[in-house]
């Protein structure tokens, strides 16, 4: 899925609003199995554009899953993102 699809399903912008967002994204790519770690995902916004990605916490040594997301999720740190804290 490209980023102007993402995009226009979370909002729907004016071209010229469009192209200035979409100039100011850095395409990542990662293998299938990488973890997005606090200190890489900080104040950063990833829009998943293939594939399927999960958040989850260690609890009593098992992995607890509390979000899954596919093509065209945002993923963030909302706690990073909004209060600045790891």
């Amino acid at each position: 899925m490209d980023i102007r699809t993402i995009i226009s399903r979370i909002h729907s912008l004016p071209e010229s609003s469009l192209e200035k967002l979409e100039e100011s994204l850095t395409r990542v790519d990662r293998p299938k199995g990488f973890r997005l770690t606090e200190t890489e995902g900080g104040s950063n916004v990833f829009f998943l554009s293939e594939g399927i990605a999960r958040a989850y916490l260690p609890v009593d040594g098992k992995e607890v899953t509390f979000w899954i997301g596919a093509e065209g999720s945002t993923l963030m740190s909302m706690k990073s993102f909004v209060n600045d804290e790891k």
